[in-house]
């Protein structure tokens, strides 16, 4: 599906169209925090003077940087995306930043989901949507009679593999664009996990956040993984991704404490957590996937990749799945006619 465009214009202090380099970098580093890839930046025009960006942009991604940058005029910089914001802001002296939403084609788009639940599945590293869950997204809305999304991103050896910030604010862009109130759960398995919880605790500062109802962590290597240690000491392996996973880094120990304070503030009250683990995982140990869940739930007799692709209906993890979601209301009678 393609996602609405808002027209957007943002005033240069300093004249930058001397420099296509200059420009790139901008342009780079606005996307990255808005969510979007540079290529979906259209319909560009940069005038000269006093700069003058004008162009379109995803409109869940152009409310962001809107928000954010209101935010800044009058608060300080307290998150990762905050920061980078604010440094961009300072590096090209943007002096204003306006969001025009009013185009007939943001008026007239109709998204997926209106005023439904949702249950999103995002796959695990080198994974896709198609391959990783095999028959689960059909037994989990078999069960629960709701709408089943499995959320797209490049990640793997050979793919371009951005950072998961990115790719958790790209996801927080494809909610918001695909679900309009609705309410939302979601299961991240394996690097995945990361993703889920960073999208989680990125909901702070957003004017409104999303309605997370449910979150399910599937072997997901909460406190990093050996072997992504291994592979960021062979050069040709070298990925955001992977040094992201090693144990110890430093967007690990930011998002643990993110989701720490996530956590004390909206589970249980406005949000259930289940955490899934296998003894029999060789890729995610069950001490880094547990966390500092103390309720974890060990699954027997899967390993990394069976645990989100159950054989049946009946099988363990997705009578899990199922019995939390009913929990957090997500369900919906089925019709008896």
């Amino acid at each position: 599906m393609d996602f609405p465009k808002t027209r957007f214009i943002i005033r240069l202090k300093e004249d930058i169209t001397n420099s296509q380099e200059v420009i790139e970098q901008f342009l780079y580093r606005l996307a990255r925090v808005a969510g979007v890839y540079k290529e979906e930046i259209t319909e560009l025009n940069i005038r000269k003077g006093c700069t003058i960006v004008e162009g379109y942009m995803n409109r869940a991604a152009i409310e962001r940087l809107y928000e954010f940058y209101e935010y800044l005029k009058v608060n300080e910089a307290d998150t990762d995306e905050l920061k980078e914001l604010q440094s961009i802001i300072r590096q090209f002296e943007i002096e204003a930043l306006v969001d025009i939403p009013a185009s007939n084609e943001v008026a007239n788009f109709e998204p997926l989901h209106k005023n439904k639940k949702v249950f999103v599945l995002v796959h695990g590293w080198g994974g896709d949507k198609e391959s990783t869950f095999g028959n689960l997204p059909e037994y989990l809305n078999e069960q629960l009679n709701i709408d089943i999304e499995s959320y797209p991103y490049p990640s793997g050896w050979l793919k371009e593999s951005p950072s998961v910030t990115f790719i958790a604010r790209n996801l927080d862009n494809w909610i918001r664009n695909n679900c309009q109130n609705c309410e939302i759960g979601v299961l991240g398995h394996s690097l995945g996990g990361l993703v889920t919880r960073y999208f989680a605790v990125i909901q702070k500062h957003r004017r409104i956040s999303l309605p997370i109802k449910q979150i399910t962590l599937a072997a997901s290597p909460t406190n990093g993984a050996h072997l992504a240690s291994l592979a960021t000491k062979i050069p040709s392996f070298s990925s955001s991704q992977i040094e992201e996973l090693r144990p110890n880094s430093g967007f690990l120990v930011d998002l643990n404490e993110r989701w720490s304070l996530w956590c004390q503030d909206n589970i249980p009250n406005s949000c259930l957590l289940a955490t899934m683990y296998s003894l029999n995982d060789k890729v995610v140990s069950y001490t880094s996937a547990i966390g500092g869940d103390n309720e974890a739930i060990p699954i027997y007799k899967e390993d990394h990749i069976s645990i989100v692709k159950p054989k049946t209906k009946e099988s363990e993890v997705v009578l899990t799945i199922v019995r939390y979601a009913k929990e957090a209301g997500l369900q919906n009678k089925k019709n008896s006619h």
